[in-house]
């Protein structure tokens, strides 16, 4: 949803069973910083006053105190090994930049650490040179998707109108199909 005063932050609302919701904003920390922003309240204004949320959230109480922390956003390069240790999921900062998710990254990096694990394990080798493999292949195969996304969430960061472009522009059909393949 866009927000006419922080265009590159992100307000979700997300169901977690029995009528709760878990609910936040977030921008990236160097925006934050730049426009001292106190997402608490930020979070406080957009549901108060949001016309399509205000109403949603008027009979809405909090379970708990607001709580953040920032997510280790995946499209750079981190190291994923160290001592007899494989990271994967949000722990090797893979989550998508560009849609905010983790769990798909978190499942194909588990699957082949355990992988390469089980190989390490047989070949009794927790070396770095034979823990490097597992990096090379999570970049193989989450890298390019992640950088690029990454890239695009810079991108449309700073201009939040090629954002509603494409959401005019998602109108028509050969277009919506393309921007899907292009956001991935």
């Amino acid at each position: 949803m866009f927000l006419s005063r922080h265009r590159a932050g992100y307000c979700w609302v997300f169901p977690v069973g029995g009528g709760l919701f878990n609910v936040g904003f977030g921008m990236l920390s160097e925006d934050i910083a730049r426009e001292q922003v106190d997402l608490k309240e930020v979070l406080d204004e957009v549901l108060n006053t949001h016309p399509r949320l205000a109403p949603r959230f008027r009979q809405a109480r909090r379970q708990g105190k607001v709580q953040g922390f920032g997510l280790p956003l995946g499209g750079g390069r981190r190291p994923l090994t160290a001592p007899r240790t494989l990271l994967c999921g949000d722990a090797a900062a893979l989550i998508d930049p560009l849609q905010g998710h983790g769990i798909d990254q978190a499942i194909i990096s588990g699957i082949l650490a355990a992988e390469h694990a089980r190989r390490c394990c047989a070949a009794d080798d927790f070396s770095p040179a034979a823990l490097a493999p597992y990096a090379a292949h999570v970049q193989r195969r989450l890298g390019r998707d992640l950088a690029r996304h990454y890239w695009l969430m810079r991108l449309l960061a700073r201009a939040p109108w090629l954002v509603e472009a494409a959401f005019r522009a998602a109108q028509f059909a050969p277009l919506r199909r393309w921007l899907v393949r292009l956001m991935g």
